[in-house]
């Protein structure tokens, strides 16, 4: 079982339910040949479902969320208590609205992280662009003979800001 949270602008972004089994995540379940299901650790190793100790809401970029802890009977189930009852490694999608809310508020939050970042970036590149127009404008003025004050008011700085910004880009090095 697992998630997808797909958005044109982004990356998409997928979640499932981590069994736990004790602090050690398992990576996946399986059936242990006598009609029973085993948890798959990531060194290979191989445990009892039974030995599942809660979930997790678990991202595709690392992110885990908070422990949800397996209730043995379903009449213990509590929502608000962080209790959710299945008898299978990977719960069913009615024991796991709370882990999925989890999980899809952390994708959205993320995914306004990279949007943000990307709006960084492409601010940064227009920035540096036009900063290189700007400089390039003040040495043609210099070359045509404009003068530091006539730069300044364009530039709408002083005189001497304009002057300390760009004169050892644009004036002859002194003999």
């Amino acid at each position: 079982m697992g998630w997808l949270l797909e958005r044109k602008d982004t990356p998409h972004r997928q979640g499932w339910p981590v069994a736990m089994v004790g602090e050690t995540e398992g990576v996946g379940s399986a059936g242990d040949g006598r009609g029973g299901e085993v948890v798959l650790l990531a060194d290979g190793g191989r445990v009892s479902a039974s030995l599942i100790s809660g979930w997790r809401a678990g991202c595709a970029c690392g992110w885990r969320g908070p422990l949800w802890r397996r209730a043995r009977r379903p009449d213990t189930v509590n929502g608000r208590g962080r209790w959710l009852h299945s008898d299978s490694a990977d719960p069913d999608d009615a024991a796991t609205t709370g882990i999925h809310r989890e999980w899809l508020d952390h994708a959205q939050h993320a995914d306004a992280a990279a949007q943000a970042l990307t709006a960084i970036t492409a601010a940064t590149t227009a920035h540096t662009r036009a900063r290189a127009e700007l400089d390039t404008a003040v040495a043609c003025a210099r070359a045509t003979g404009a003068s530091w004050d006539r730069i300044a008011h364009a530039a709408g700085i002083t005189r001497q800001a304009a002057h300390r910004r760009w004169a050892h880009h644009t004036d002859p090095p002194s003999p």
